[in-house]
């Protein structure tokens, strides 16, 4: 009987033993994977502290352009009246340009006209001259047959 409580207690020390090591092992496993979800929450508040750091960087950023754009469309409101007074210049100049090109227009066919004219003229002044000589032969003429006539 004795015998039989020996085995029977050699039997549970040794599966209480191996209980003890399969429970040393999950131990050991449960400290592995605490200490590996440490080190993963250690290097997600890393991430966050450089992504809010990020975010922080990208709004001062967005701060400043925002500002430049205020300072931009300030500029350019400023410079809407010169741009409008600039137009209404540039129109009046085109305006007064198409007039001036009506005027050369009608200044070179009247110049044309009097180069017709001119041309005229001369051809006038011409037959004119040559009359005049004819004419004055004619007297010449006149004056010689009457002073040798009797």
């Amino acid at each position: 009987n004795l015998l039989n409580d020996t085995q029977t207690l050699q039997a549970q020390s040794s599966a209480l033993q191996q209980e003890c090591e399969n429970l040393r092992a999950a131990h050991d496993l449960a400290i592995q994977q605490r200490d590996d979800l440490h080190a993963q929450l250690l290097d997600r508040a890393e991430q966050g502290a450089s992504l809010l750091n990020q975010s922080q960087a990208l709004q001062d950023r967005f701060d400043g352009l925002e500002r430049d754009h205020q300072t931009l469309q300030a500029q350019s409101s400023a410079l809407q009246p010169k741009c409008d007074s600039f137009h209404a210049a540039h129109d009046l100049a085109v305006q007064q340009r198409d007039q001036l090109d009506a005027q050369v227009r009608l200044l070179t066919i009247e110049n044309e006209d009097l180069r017709r004219r001119e041309l005229e003229l001369a051809r006038l002044t011409e037959d004119s001259e040559q009359q005049l000589a004819l004419i004055r032969d004619l007297f010449v003429q006149v004056s010689t047959a009457r002073s040798t006539s009797p």
